[in-house]
Formats: C-alpha cells, structure tokens, sequence
C-alpha cells in the first residue's frame, strides 16, 4: 500500500505586477507547505490590494469596502492534493473557516489569515470545467499545450531516497519512467524531449521545479479565459461552486440584462382613474403625519398644513413616485416620503411616493429600497420567477413536485389491428373491467412530456402548447389566493376557471387543489376521463416485476 507525503509545491501567481512563478521543496526544510503558505498569504494581500477600487485620485475608495477571498485555484486538487496539506491550514496565525465537501474531496476550502484579517479560497478548476485533463483545457480553453512542458518519473524514488535520487546531475533513465500505478511506459519520442529539457538543469531538483512551475503557468491562460466568459455576463466565476451553478447566474444575467433602476415599469394591472387629491384626504394624511412624527419623537415644526392643500395637489397631479417612476391612481395612491428619515414630515424634507414603495422602504437605505422595488416591478411585468411569501402557498405547490418511484405501463397499440379498449364499472362486483370496443386504433399519438423542457427555459414556442400562445412559461410570482371556503369565494373560483379569456393571453394561470367525488351511480360516466386518478391493483412479485424493483420496493419498505 502506497502512502503519500507532500515533495514539492509550485504557485504561479497573476497581478497586475505580471506573471510571478514560486516553488518550495523538501529542500527547504520539513515546514516547506507552511513556508509557502506563509508566501501565499503575502502574494494574496497583493491581489486583494490591486481589486481595490480606487478613486480619480487614484487612492482606494473607503466608501466602497472590498474584502473578498482572494481564489487559490488547482487543478483536479480536490482529493490527494488538498489532502496532502490541509492539515497545514491550522495554525497560531491562520484557520480554516469554511470547508465545503466531504472526508473524502474538498469542493472549496476557505483559510482566514487572523493577523492581516484576510481570506483565501482553494478550489479545482475541474469545478468550472467537464472532467478532463490539464493538457486537453490548455488546448481548448488556452493558447494550446505546450508538449515540451515535460515528464517527470514521481515513481523513481522514495521517502527514504528521494534527497540522494534527485541531487544527481545526470538524466532519469528511461526505465524511471516506467509507471506500476497506471501501467504505462514513455516512449522513445518522448524519452528524447525529456533529454533534452534535463540538459538546461544542473540536477533532477532543479527539473522538478520547472515540471511544477509550468504545470500551473499553463493553467493561467484557461482560467482567464474562462473568467472572461462568465464576467460578459457580469458574473463572478469563483462566487459559484459548479459549472450548473455559474449557468444557472447566467441564465437570469440574461433575464435581467435590460433591466434599468431608473427605468419605469408601471404598475400593469392598473387601469384605474388617474388619481387627484381631494381636502379630506389632504387632512386625514396631514393628521397621520403629524401623528406618525409625534410617535417618533421628531420635530413637527414645520409638518405639513391643511392650507398647503393646493401646493400638494398640483404636486401629486403632475408628479410621478419619485422611488418607481409609476404614475398616481386611486389604486396607487400617493403618499409622502421623507427625504432625511431624521426629520418630520416638512414642506422641504418630503417627495411624492406610491404607498407600497413608502412602506417598503421605510427608514432602509433609499437606493437599496429603490434597487428591490424595481426588481419586483421588472420581475412582474416579464413574468420572471418571485419568492413565495405565502406559506401556505408554499405548501400547496411543493407537496405536488415531490418525485418518488414510478410505476410505468407498456400497452402495445398496433393500427388496424389492435381494439380500443373502455373501462367499465361493475356495480355489484365493486371492480373495474377492461371493455374491447368494436373499434380499432388507426392512429397512435404519443406526447414526450421531456420535449417540452426547452420551451418552460426558454420560452420558445412549441406547438404542443396550445393555451398560451405557443410557450410555457415558469412560475412567476403569487398574485392571489382564494381558499373556497364560503359561497362567495367558491363563486370566484369558478368565474376564474369558467372565463372565456381562460385560454387566451388575457386568462389567468392558476393552480387549483380540487378534493373531487363521484357517486357511484355515476362512476362510468367519468371513468374514462384522463384526470381521473384510479386505484389499480398491480402484481408486484418478484418474478413479476424483477428482482432489482422487488428489492428497490422492499429497501424503501413500499409494500409488494
């Protein structure tokens, strides 16, 4: 049984001072990793120091704090790499504070530096990419690979020699070379490039060097490459753990990239009356306010008047909100939001604002307000997909998307030969029977469900989707809920299901949770209707169904 043990460890570092190779090996002492870790740590401040952002002055900008992890980036290093010195990465001056994965393979660790309160990230390029070799993502993602990059035999020497092998001067014989672990030999091709490269070293530790160094200098151009291919779409590679996480970021990039947070996106589900202001409302606000800032201990010196009725009329009638851009209506009624949050409700210290965004925003930071509430707007009128913040809406839809195991029937339906086949009730025998009708199949149409993935991501139009205009979209956000549970609601319920507009553009999608029955007198009158959801009775013996279903069934204690 083999044991592994750290050698050597090499880090080629990009800044904006340029490309920096480092190497540390047993050569320098037995604490080698701590001594590069040591170096890391400082090249690492570099990298944090040139992300800064920085003024016209060309000084770091304070008022834009940066403290992000600055990436250590490996390749296929999640397993015996990381393993090799992790056990380094605690220590008086630095400590793992984060570590994502198993014993077994480490997808990302995160070591915090206590003394320069700095933070880096180790991750595997693999991460990012389709399992494949260095050489093969230089070549795709890079400017090609360099084949001259070399060879080195890791299976020449040991723990007990491995100081005596690699101090001589003289090249690695062909034999070194020859691998028990992956059963491989070099060739004599490539024998005579490796001699050539050991020519230019004055011994095999200097060779080492170069064979590390270049092993991570050829993983910079794919990475920048692959950086670049990410941040088009303004999206942080190394903020995301997978190459399905980062498409994922880029597929709602694409959704929001027009999104503007000065743009105007009304409020499309108001036709109502442009609203004016009249002098009760005028008062009942001014009193409110007035009220409001009382509660809040602020001064109400100058609060707004009953007589300033005609300023804030004329305001609210050529004024949009000052937070959406949205105009005034009797369903979107103006309220006053106070510039400085610190002061009253004053002539000088407030602007016309919808309610919901006055509400919304509160006493939060403007722009962030700002920022959400347009968010919102953009997600509703493009039909884009919104958090749920109705539990037991929640509830409803996610208790109908939970997968389990999968009873699935093959029928065999040949044209022209083959008879449709009835479902018939028996009353008195409590049973279901197959009837075989006089008619025969003449044609089959079968609907891959599967197909129509591409259309609910994409909303491209499929021809299967007959009801809203060619395409299926995804879920988008609750707009209503109605619980039928008196007279009055059950009404709605069915205008909403019974609307003429159901199957237009203009219809509402819905999600409805019917508790159905049907009297047994009426059974086969509904019977062969598709909905209807039957209580069949299925052989599920082993020699029925085999034995790896058997045992799947058994092992999840479903009954057989």
């Amino acid at each position: 049984m083999y044991e592994l043990f750290p050698l050597s460890v090499a880090q080629t570092v990009r800044s904006k001072q340029g490309i920096k190779k480092i190497f540390f090996s047993q050569q320098d002492g037995d604490d080698f990793i701590v001594q590069w870790l040591n170096q890391l740590f400082k090249e690492a401040e570099q990298v944090n120091a040139d992300n800064q952002y920085i003024t016209e002055a060309c000084t770091i900008d304070t008022t834009i704090p940066y403290s992000m992890e600055v990436p250590i980036v490996g390749f296929n290093s999640s397993r015996f790499d990381i393993s090799l010195i992790i056990s380094q990465m605690q220590c008086k001056d630095w400590t793992i504070s984060n570590y994502i994965g198993s014993a077994s393979t480490a997808k990302q660790v995160i070591v915090h530096h206590k003394k320069l309160n700095l933070k880096v990230k180790f991750v595997d390029m693999l991460t990012y990419l389709q399992p494949m070799e260095l050489k093969q993502a230089a070549k795709d993602f890079g400017d090609g690979y360099d084949d001259r990059k070399g060879l080195f035999p890791y299976e020449a020497f040991n723990t007990d020699n491995v100081n005596e092998v690699l101090s001589k001067s003289e090249p690695f014989t062909m034999e070194d070379f020859n691998s028990s672990l992956k059963k491989t030999k070099i060739s004599e091709k490539d024998y005579q490039i490796y001699l050539e490269d050991a020519k230019r070293f004055k011994n095999r530790w200097d060779y080492l060097q170069f064979y590390n160094e270049q092993d991570t200098y050829i993983m910079i151009k794919p990475l920048m490459t692959l950086i670049s291919l990410q941040f088009k779409y303004k999206i942080d590679m190394f903020s995301f753990m997978s190459m399905a996480a980062c498409s994922n970021a880029i597929k709602y990039a694409k959704a929001y990239e027009d999104f503007n947070i000065n743009g105007i996106y009304p409020n499309f589900d108001d036709n109502s009356q442009k609203f004016y202001l009249t002098e009760n409302y005028w008062q009942s606000k001014v009193k409110g306010y007035l009220s409001q800032d009382k509660h809040k201990k602020r001064d109400t010196t100058n609060n707004v008047q009953d007589n300033d009725f005609d300023y804030f009329k004329q305001l609210f009638k050529v004024s949009n909100c000052s937070i959406c851009g949205c105009k005034f209506t009797f369903d979107n009624k103006p309220t006053l939001d106070r510039i400085d949050n610190s002061k009253g409700h004053s002539k000088d210290n407030v602007l016309p604002c919808c309610l919901y965004c006055n509400c919304f925003c509160s006493d939060k930071d403007k722009n962030i307000g700002k920022l959400f509430i347009q968010l919102r707007k953009y997600c509703m009128i493009r039909c884009l997909p919104t958090n749920l913040t109705d539990i037991d809406v929640y509830h409803l839809i996610r208790k109908w998307i939970t997968g389990g195991l999968s009873n699935v029937m093959h029928r065999v339906n040949r044209s022209g030969i083959d008879f449709i086949k009835r479902l018939y009730y028996n009353k008195e025998a409590k049973k279901v029977t197959v009837l075989t009708t006089d008619h025969r199949i003449t044609h089959v149409v079968g609907v891959d469900f599967n197909s129509l993935y591409p259309s609910v991501m994409s909303s491209e139009p499929h021809k299967f989707i007959k009801y809203t205009g060619g395409k299926m979209y995804m879920c988008g956000s609750q707009t209503g809920k109605i619980m039928g549970d008196n007279d009055h609601s059950k009404q709605t319920i069915l205008r909403i299901i019974n609307s003429n507009k159901r199957f237009t553009q203009e219809g509402r999608l819905f999600i409805a949770e019917v508790k159905g029955h049907i009297q047994e007198d009426y059974l086969n009158d509904f019977i062969n209707f598709p909905p209807i959801l039957r209580n069949y009775e299925f052989t599920t013996d082993e020699r029925t169904i085999g034995s790896y279903m058997f045992n799947h069934m058994k092992d999840n204690k479903i009954k057989t």
